[in-house]
């Protein structure tokens, strides 16, 4: 009996293991580079890389904040002071759809404890990655 046991356990962590990988392998698009976009995504907000912010981004996200990126001169160096030592971890990543992707991420602020849980939708255009939205997760 404790061999059938055995056998059973290792059958179900089995499967646990494979369905908790499965978000990340339900689209038709390649989501293994979700999450390293999203780190690029996040060095160039704490580097205050605007150039690159601009370029991650995509309608209607981009619209919304083009004045701020393009014209805010002072926007670069506020980022970096703003995320300068702030810890960004990407919590999950799902696929929506194919080619759709939310990632649910948390900023972390060393100075005061807090943090700051959002979610961004992205979405993939001729194999181009972009974040399209974001909202609080709180």
């Amino acid at each position: 009996m404790s061999l059938l046991r055995a056998v059973l356990f290792s059958f179900l962590v089995v499967m646990l293991i494979n369905h908790a990988e499965t978000p990340l392998r339900a689209s038709n698009g390649d989501p293994e580079d979700v999450g390293p976009f999203m780190r690029a995504y996040f060095q160039a907000l704490s580097g205050g890389d605007v150039n690159t912010l601009i370029q991650m981004l995509g309608e209607p996200l981009l619209n919304h904040r083009r004045i701020l990126l393009e014209k805010n001169t002072a926007y670069p160096d506020h980022l970096r002071s703003y995320y300068q030592d702030v810890r960004f971890v990407i919590r999950a990543i799902t696929s929506t759809k194919p080619a759709e992707y939310i990632v649910s991420a948390e900023f972390i602020f060393p100075s005061d404890g807090q943090s700051i849980l959002l979610k961004f939708f992205l979405e993939r255009v001729e194999g181009q990655l972009n974040i399209v939205n974001e909202i609080s997760d709180e």
